[in-house]
């Protein structure tokens, strides 16, 4: 992510790849989710999202 410029990282887990993959390729949240849950069980969105919202990968 490049937020204002600077580059910021993040270490992803398998299903918060699996999601973020998903949302670029077009999905919608909820087919990117259930893509995301299958792939990892522990797959948390309510963890990735302020986080993604806070990198600026997501905007409201």
């Amino acid at each position: 992510m490049r937020p204002h410029g600077a580059v910021t990282s993040r270490a992803l887990g398998r299903g918060d790849f699996v999601f973020v993959e998903a949302c670029r390729r077009g999905e919608t949240l909820a087919v990117s989710a259930a893509a995301a849950d299958e792939a990892d069980p522990d797959f948390d969105i309510v963890a990735l999202l302020p986080d993604l919202m806070a990198l600026g990968a997501f905007a409201l």
